[in-house]
């Protein structure tokens, strides 16, 4: 029975995803489809069911810590579906808490022997990352009264999800290959997707940014998630 969902479940997610997409697309400011409703809150079980079917997956910090981050993205997703402004603080909240897991988990597998030289060095893109995406959103927060609350909480969101793909880049000497590709991408696949969320809110809106957030969202918890199982340190 396992193998059979170890097999499948990778595919009901997709389908999953692409129910809720599609229900994204015909989503209008009054109306939200009943496809989101319902694909939306299985996401992320599906996938921590996927964790839970694999021998020996929940018997580390690292991949532990990949678990509970996507339960608490599940309590993200479900507070997003509902567009209050009180519902987006807590959607932010639970994905905040999510990131710190990904970080806490990407640092225990971060190779001892990858000097801070070199550690350095690859934080240099995501510390511009932040600068500049803060940049760009300060004025835009600032100015409107309604919004101004919101600058601290993205200024702290906005870091996190920096240091999140930074930690993910430092287990380059950690793992294999194949993990460490699939988390790096999944990890800038995250960036782009919360980036999209917070341009529409604040800067301008998007046409279909929900096809674009949720599109590039579901395939970087996937990676993540498969990156995790494929885990293995290097001989």
């Amino acid at each position: 029975m396992n193998a059979i969902l170890r097999k499948y479940l990778p595919f009901i997610y997709f389908m999953a995803a692409i129910i809720e997409i599609s229900g994204e697309i015909l989503r209008t400011p009054d109306v939200t489809p009943w496809m989101v409703y319902i694909s939306k809150p299985v996401l992320m079980p599906l996938l921590m069911l996927w964790m839970l079917i694999h021998e020996d997956t929940i018997d580390s910090i690292f991949r532990k810590c990949i678990f509970f981050g996507l339960f608490f993205s599940l309590a993200g997703d479900v507070f997003l579906m509902f567009h209050y402004e009180t519902f987006f603080i807590f959607g932010l909240g639970s994905f905040l808490v999510a990131q710190i897991l990904y970080i806490t988990g990407f640092t225990f597998n971060v190779a001892r022997s990858l000097p801070w030289g070199g550690r350095i060095i690859m934080a240099v893109p995501y510390i511009f990352y932040i600068i500049g995406f803060l940049y760009i959103l300060y004025g835009h927060i600032v100015s409107d009264e309604a919004t101004r609350p919101m600058l601290i909480p993205v200024i702290v969101y906005a870091s996190a999800i920096g240091a999140m793909g930074m930690t993910a880049s430092w287990r380059v000497a950690a793992t294999n290959k194949k993990s460490f590709y699939m988390v790096l991408v999944g990890a800038l696949l995250f960036i782009l997707s919360d980036s999209l969320i917070a341009i529409n809110k604040f800067v301008v809106a998007i046409p279909y940014v929900a096809v674009g957030v949720m599109s590039t969202y579901t395939t970087a918890q996937f990676l993540i998630t498969k990156g995790s199982l494929a885990h293995q340190k290097p001989r």
